[in-house]
């Protein structure tokens, strides 16, 4: 990379936390603080610590644990470009404002976790956020939890084409970045010179034939396929994140963009009227396996309970209903009609053990899975006229010809069978009778079945 470039960002250098906390009298921080390229080498505890204006720790490594539990971080608190080693903890932290205008330009309350690394658990529960949150870009390659309160914005982005790449993201492989640069896949980011971007790679062959031009073997490649591959990784990893029991003042200005949740859980809070844009949600099956849907990780039972509570089922039934809300509102009726079949789907779960399996909610689900399959409802309808009721009309000896028993069933659920003389009509037995008026009734039921779910499927689009 040409010497003149910007983002030569410099190595963190290492910083002696005994001596910094020498610095910090009272457990209280008068003066905004900045760390900017430090690397923490011992576990850094700032319990119960309150920074009175303002703290930005940049481009920091924490090798060790972080401890920030009850501490208060007023007017801005910044971890940004951070890798966290070992467990990070910031139980009872409060993101506090300061009285309006006492910083400037600076968002107050601002919590800026962007393009950090946590490597191990981080956990925030109880935290109370006071003012604007960033998890931009923020990897947590452990279990997350973010049980916290949010009073006012939140986005959390997760973009892979967003990745902001330093030198001292590289490790060992530093001169990687030079080679990069080179091949003309990074830019400058517009609002830090300390980074780069990674342009946009929609061709893997034209990817590595633009590394091999600049003097990349197969080896250095695959470090390169092998560095990005991190950096570009999901925000929540297999391991999870938790926001049971999280409260949003403002869920419509919360934002989870172009991230996986498929392993996170949401239920006892009211994050399912946030926005919800370009995410990948559990997939649980609907009847007999035969199709699957959008769905939240809280239906699977956590631990080794192998199933949800009461309690649990009427918070996931309020939570699908918030999602279906949400997403009926912003036109996305495909996901609302799968979060529809969830919030039915608890209900039913919640009732008794029999009722589960023989109630009006389950045979609702049996023959059209909640309104949310049209191709089931036809399924049954079409069985019932053409299988079904003939097999019953030729058991209650009506006809032993298939096709005679399969007209009668047509005409039977059409209510053309007036059509036929009386003396015909007289020669019915009661059995038969009795199978055409039921006919008549479950017909009528399933092809209104049918007609609501195409409603619900192509009806608003």
């Amino acid at each position: 990379m040409p010497s003149s470039a910007p983002f030569l960002s410099p190595i963190p250098r290492a910083i002696n936390t005994e001596d910094l906390s020498q610095r910090i009298k009272d457990q209280t921080v008068s003066q905004p603080f900045t760390f900017s390229g430090f690397e923490f080498q011992k576990p850094v505890n700032f319990c119960g610590i309150r920074f009175e204006n303002g703290v930005e720790f940049r481009r920091c490594i924490f090798h060790e644990s972080v401890n920030f539990s009850g501490a208060r971080f007023q007017g801005y608190a910044r971890f940004w470009k951070c890798i966290f080693k070992k467990p990070a903890d910031f139980k009872y932290a409060v993101f506090q404002k300061l009285e309006t205008g006492a910083l400037g330009s600076t968002e107050n309350g601002e919590a800026n976790l962007s393009w950090s690394r946590f490597e191990q658990d981080a956990d925030f529960l109880w935290a109370k956020f006071e003012g604007p949150v960033f998890f931009w870009r923020t990897v947590f390659e452990k279990f997350a939890k973010l049980e916290a309160t949010f009073r006012s914005s939140a986005v959390f982005e997760g973009d892979p084409r967003l990745v902001c790449i330093e030198r001292g993201d590289l490790g060992s492989y530093a001169g990687l970045l030079d080679g990069l640069d080179k091949a003309g896949l990074l830019f400058q980011d517009t609002e830090d010179h300390n980074c780069a971007m990674l342009s946009p790679i929609a061709d893997q062959n034209a990817f590595e034939e633009k590394l091999k031009a600049v003097g990349f073997n197969a080896d250095s490649v695959n470090q390169v396929r092998s560095v990005l591959r991190r950096l570009q990784a999901g925000v929540f990893s297999a391991a999870g994140a938790s926001f049971r029991g999280a409260h949003f003042d403002e869920p419509e200005a919360i934002i989870f963009r172009n991230l996986s949740l498929q392993a996170c859980r949401f239920i006892d809070s009211n994050a399912g009227r946030a926005k919800f844009q370009n995410v990948q949600w559990d997939r649980q099956p609907t009847l007999l396996l035969a199709s699957d849907r959008r769905a939240v990780y809280d239906e699977r039972p956590a631990g080794s309970a192998t199933e949800l509570s009461i309690e649990e089922l009427r918070s996931l039934s309020t939570l699908y209903n918030d999602l279906r809300v949400g997403h009926e509102e912003r036109g996305l009726f495909d996901d609302a009609i799968d979060f529809q079949y969830g919030e039915i789907e608890s209900k039913r779960l919640g009732q008794s053990i029999a009722l589960r399996h023989i109630s009006l909610v389950a045979w609702y689900r049996y023959l059209s899975a909640y309104g949310a399959r049209p191709g089931l409802a036809l399924f049954w309808l079409l069985l019932g006229i053409f299988v079904l009721f003939p097999i019953l009309y030729w058991l209650t000896g009506y006809s032993h010809l298939a096709v005679d028993a399969i007209v009668h069933s047509l005409e039977t659920s059409t209510f053309l069978e007036a059509s036929k003389s009386s003396e015909t009509l007289k020669n019915l037995s009661i059995a038969t009778r009795l199978v055409a008026g039921f006919e008549r009734l479950a017909v009528t039921f399933q092809a209104a079945l049918f007609a609501l779910a195409i409603q619900r499927k192509f009806g608003r689009k």
